[in-house]
């Protein structure tokens, strides 16, 4: 499964980015960790809305269902951006999962 992070200051992130890793290839979890952290680490919802474009504009034709996957749960998502708690346990998500 994908990274884990605090889901008690961040419950549907945790959810999100677990499941980002289930449509995926193990061949580009390190690249899509890389692409996806600055879409949930953003300041505010233009900032994550505009790396998210990126992130699909990137991956988007790949993995269409990872796309889906964000938007659909877009909503549930925004109220978590901006949280200074627990940022270096989610930038870090990442290598936590290979460390199991």
């Amino acid at each position: 499964m994908g990274p884990h992070l605090h889901r008690a200051c961040r419950p549907s992130e945790g959810r999100l980015t677990d499941n980002t890793f289930r449509y995926a290839s193990r061949r580009y979890w390190d690249q899509i960790a890389k692409d996806i952290r600055p879409v949930y680490t953003a300041a505010t919802e233009a900032g994550a809305k505009e790396r998210f474009t990126e992130f699909t504009e990137k991956w988007g034709a790949q993995y269409p269902a990872i796309t889906q996957l964000w938007e659909n749960a877009w909503s549930e998502f925004v109220p978590f951006l901006g949280y200074t708690t627990s940022r270096s346990a989610v930038s870090s998500a990442p290598r936590m999962r290979w460390n199991r």
